[in-house]
Order: C-alpha cells, then sequence, then structure tokens
C-alpha cells in the first residue's frame, strides 16, 4: 500500500524499463520540472539507478523543502563539508520525479506528488519567473495514417511527446472509444506550439486538415469548453502559437494530432508534420530562440531525421482493431478493385451464390467452388487465396494497391477496406 496513491497499490506505468539509470539529459530535465534554480548545479550531481519494479511498489522518499544554507553548500561545490546534505534533498526530489515518470496508482486516490518545489530565499535566479521555460518537447509524424474520423480516442495521442504530466491519469469515453487523459501539472501557467506540414499532392495551395489539438478537462474528467485547437486550417505551412493560458479550473490534458476527413485533401498524405512545443511555469513567457543555429549542427540532425524517418516508413503501423472504410460492392466474375493507401486488410462478403453450392458445415461453413482472392502490387500478383467462407477477412500486405478476384458462376461478392482503428 501507498500513501501518495490514497493507500492504493502501486506499479510501474505499462512500458517502463524494470531498471532507469538516472544521469545525465533526465536529471537535467528532472531538475527542470522540480526547480530550474538547481539547474546550474546538475554537474555536482551523481547518477543513480531506478528499480521500478520494487521503488514503484512503495512510497517515494517526502519531496524536500531547500532553504538558503542549500543555496550556501551548492555554491561552495565540493570544498564544503555540508554538500552532502542538500545532494540527499536533491536525490529524494529527484525519486518523488522518477516515481511520477515511471509509476502509477493501481487503485486508490490519484498521486498527490507536486511539482515544482519553490526555491529557497537567495537562490539563484527567481525559480519560476514569467519568462521560465520549464519544458520542450517534439514530435514528428504523420496524422493522416490515423483514422480519418471526428472523435478524439482515435487521434494519435501526443502528449508525452509534447506535454509535460504530473503522473495522474484518468479515462474518457467520447463517441468513438474509451482513451486517457493526463494530469496538468499545477505549475504550468502557459503553452506554446510551432509546427510546419508540408504540401501535400493536390492541395499544394491549400489547407491540409492536419492538427495538434490540446483539450482540458476539469477534476471529473469533463471535457472543458475552452479547449485549445492549434491547427493549420487556414492554409499555412508553417505557424506558431503563441503562449496560451491554460484555462481556469483545468485538473487534466491530452494533445493530439489529427486529420479532418471532410476537406478536398481528404486521404492525401506526402509528408510528416514537424511539432515543437515549449510550456512555461509562472508566466506567459515566449518562443525563443537563443543564438543562432550551427549549419553543421543543423545539417547533421537533418540527416539523423531522415534516416529516422526512413526506418519509420518500413515499420507498419500498431493497431488494435479494424474500422470499415470503402466498400466495393455487387462484384462478379473477374475484374479488380483499387485499395486506398490507408488499407491494412479486406473483408470479403459472399452476398450470392448458386443454390446447389457444395459446403461442409462447421464454424464457419466451408464452402467449394466459389472463387479466389489475390492481391497485387505495381500490376503483379501476390500468390492468391481460395474463398471458402461466406464472410472472409485477409490482411493486406503494404505495398499492396489494388486486390483481383476470380469468382464462379453465380457468385456476387462484396470486397471492403479496412483500416487501423485504435
Amino acid at each position: 500500500m501507498t500513501a501518495v496513491c490514497g493507500g492504493g497499490t502501486s506499479s510501474p506505468k505499462p512500458g517502463s524499463p524494470q531498471t532507469v539509470a538516472v544521469a545525465g539529459a533526465l536529471i537535467t530535465e528532472g531538475l527542470t520540472l522540480i526547480s530550474p534554480w538547481l539547474i546550474p548545479f546538475a554537474a555536482l550531481i551523481d547518477g543513480f539507478l531506478v528499480q521500478t519494479v520494487s521503488q514503484c511498489g512503495t512510497d517515494p522518499p517526502s519531496m524536500p523543502t531547500f532553504d538558503p544554507s542549500d543555496v550556501a553548500n551548492l555554491v561552495g561545490g565540493v570544498l564544503n563539508p555540508n554538500l552532502n546534505n542538500t545532494l540527499t534533498k536533491i536525490n529524494n526530489a529527484l525519486l518523488n520525479f522518477a516515481w511520477q515518470k515511471y509509476c502509477k496508482c493501481d487503485s486508490g486516490s490519484a498521486p498527490t506528488i507536486t511539482l515544482p518545489v519553490a526555491p529557497p530565499p537567495g537562490g539563484l535566479g527567481t525559480g519560476n519567473s514569467p519568462s521560465q521555460q520549464c519544458y520542450s518537447g517534439s514530435w514528428t509524424g504523420d496524422p493522416t495514417t490515423g483514422p480519418l474520423v471526428g472523435n478524439l480516442s482515435q487521434f494519435i495521442d501526443v502528449t508525452n511527446q509534447l506535454a509535460p504530466v504530473d503522473g495522474s491519469t484518468t479515462s474518457v469515453t467520447d463517441p468513438g472509444g474509451t482513451y486517457t487523459v493526463y494530469g496538468l501539472p499545477s505549475s504550468v501557467s502557459a503553452y506554446a506550439v510551432s509546427w510546419y506540414d508540408p504540401p501535400r499532392p493536390g492541395c499544394a495551395s491549400l489547407p491540409s486538415g492536419t492538427a495538434i489539438l490540446v483539450k482540458f478537462y476539469d477534476g471529473t474528467g469533463t471535457i472543458m469548453s475552452t479547449s485549445q485547437p492549434i491547427s493549420n486550417y487556414g492554409g499555412t505551412r508553417t505557424s506558431v502559437t503563441p503562449p496560451t493560458a491554460p484555462p481556469a479550473g483545468a485538473r487534466y490534458w491530452r494533445w493530439s494530432a489529427s486529420f479532418d476527413n471532410s476537406g478536398v485533401c481528404n486521404g492525401l498524405g506526402g509528408g510528416l508534420l514537424t511539432a515543437n512545443s515549449q510550456v512555461f511555469c509562472g508566466g506567459l513567457g515566449g518562443l525563443g530562440n537563443c543564438c543562432p543555429p550551427d549549419p553543421a549542427v543543423m545539417l547533421g540532425i537533418q540527416n539523423i531525421l531522415n534516416a529516422v524517418n526512413n526506418l519509420r516508413s518500413l515499420i507498419p503501423g500498431a493497431s488494435n482493431s479494424f474500422l470499415d472504410s470503402t466498400a466495393h460492392t455487387g462484384l462478379t466474375g473477374s475484374g479488380s478493385v483499387v485499395l486506398s493507401r490507408h488499407c491494412a486488410a479486406i473483408r470479403v462478403n459472399v452476398t450470392a451464390y448458386p443454390p446447389g453450392a457444395a459446403f461442409n458445415p462447421g464454424t464457419p461453413s466451408y464452402y467449394f467452388g466459389l472463387g479466389y482472392i489475390t492481391p497485387i502490387a505495381l500490376g503483379n500478383p501476390f500468390r492468391g487465396a481460395r474463398l471458402v467462407y461466406l464472410d472472409e477477412v485477409y490482411p493486406i500486405a503494404s505495398q499492396v494497391d489494388s486486390v483481383g478476384y476470380t469468382l464462379e458462376q453465380g457468385v456476387t461478392i462484396t470486397i471492403t477496406e479496412l483500416i487501423p482503428g485504435p
């Protein structure tokens, strides 16, 4: 039982590694959220391991408070005999940060861990000043690979790539299904987003319909009327949303990448949307760029991005279900139908067959002499399959662009394209 979960049980979040090395960038990320005045002292902090299986089942240490002696200890560095007292406090604060990042409550109330910690009097800087950036994120992907529907549960969840969370979650249900929303850290006072969406074939000068959506929810998980869409429906390809404050009373938020299937660019892919976020604590802040970019560094980053995008294109998207898409009805004899780029499988329904067709009864019944179904890529057939059930699903390889059919006399079928679901 853990006090942080209100007496309920806790465990590692799905996907969390069993052992996490908290060092380098992860220490800096934690200090940014815990108390930004500590960032200049990150080099004094040794890395440590978090064993999620054991540590997520217990409470993290109490969140410390810092006083002026801690400032003196850190400024004195390794020559100060009391430095370890302050480093122990920082270690405990980082363990709290790691708990909310990698652990979850299985039962009981939502976690009560609070970040950030107020800086002590005399702390360097002003902690959460009106222009203090406390989080930055980025996401690159193609929203058109998701289902072309209007339900938030089926949009691509990019919260953990673009926004900080406080470790708590709750479930929300809309007409498309159930999805997770994430705790909005109490320290967040504003967020800003910039993105680039490349022209898409056939609509280079028109709105593409892609969007990054930020939705807010109250403490009961009810969506608030002041949800904030951030999109490029105006047709611009490069956009910046200025710092915007969350609505009063917001307890949870969710960031999603979506694609509107109602516009003239419906179903047209052709490029990856790139989004960058900055989140501020203590004030509205502003998007900033401290230094001009180094051309050599930018070229190296672009080469890495190109390599990652190439690898990503070779990996089929994960899906737990199918959604019906285009249906090709009344098919008889032989022929072929062209499939959309989103098609991951087809369902063949036999709507008519000869009255005397032979079959073996079973679950389902096995029919003889109905015909054949053959996937095709660039005019070349894959190995086909015999049509043996009245309702049958065929997986479709990513290279397939059409499917052929050869049916016996008296057989009529419907081929329905299936696209990945949530």
